[in-house]
């Protein structure tokens, strides 16, 4: 393997090192404290494309799903690694109920969840709905009971990109909304509610990770100058 060859290697390794140092900076990002989330609403189920909805139509089932939620959610991260979302949901004027569950993986069961109605618009055509998640990364369903149509659609939903921040959402402290039968709770019904610290930008946690890859980076570059350095010489020595 020449001079060029092996740089080039070592430049690679440098690469992936890069990447792994930047997935592991997200895993560790969403520390305890608010934040704004992406919701992306799906009429097929996100892994497996499968439809449970009755009506079968995906291009109306995706039209409509993506009516009935708002892209941008909330997620609140407590110390005891509890997760709540909140969405906002339109069209609320035309809904009769609304049920929501989630399953940990494409292959796992649905588990139904309870929610929160945290606030209704003044003119009640979108509100509020707060439930608990072990995990901002799972797969929630919902079926919704649309009035006009005298029948439940079925949808999916998954969220990304936490940003901290709460934008116009009501943050609370952490309420028991246990598993089982999905149901509404009124807000009038919560305790009075405190909101948790910001989002932290560097925990403990956080910075034992940078201080790693920082230094398996710079292992890696004097590796690479070291290498260059010892060849040139070995060049320079021959007659």
């Amino acid at each position: 393997m020449n001079l060029n060859k092996k740089i080039a290697t070592m430049l690679v390794v440098v690469g992936i090192v890069a990447t792994m140092a930047s997935s592991i900076t997200i895993a560790f990002a969403q520390n305890m404290g608010t934040y704004t989330i992406t919701a992306t609403p799906s009429y097929a189920h996100p892994v497996t494309g499968a439809v449970e909805d009755r009506g079968q139509n995906a291009v109306i089932g995706q039209s409509m799903t993506e009516s009935f939620v708002d892209q941008t959610a909330l997620l609140e991260v407590y110390d005891n690694d509890e997760n709540y979302v909140t969405i906002r949901c339109n069209l609320m004027d035309n809904v009769g109920k609304v049920q929501f569950s989630y399953q940990l993986d494409a292959q796992s069961e649905f588990i139904a969840i309870q929610h929160a109605v945290m606030q209704v618009s003044e003119d009640g055509t979108s509100a509020d709905m707060r439930f608990a998640l072990p995990s901002s990364d799972v797969i929630v369903k919902a079926s919704i009971f649309i009035t006009p149509m005298g029948r439940d659609i079925v949808m999916f939903m998954t969220f990304t990109d936490p940003i901290p921040g709460s934008a116009d959402f009501i943050v609370t402290s952490p309420q028991p909304i246990s598993e089982g039968a999905a149901s509404t709770v009124s807000l009038a019904d919560q305790q009075t509610a405190t909101s948790p610290p910001p989002a932290q930008a560097d925990s403990p946690n956080t910075q034992v990770v940078i201080f790693v890859v920082a230094t398996i980076a710079a292992i890696a570059l004097i590796a690479i100058i070291g290498f260059v350095v010892y060849k040139r010489k070995a060049a320079d020595a021959k007659p």
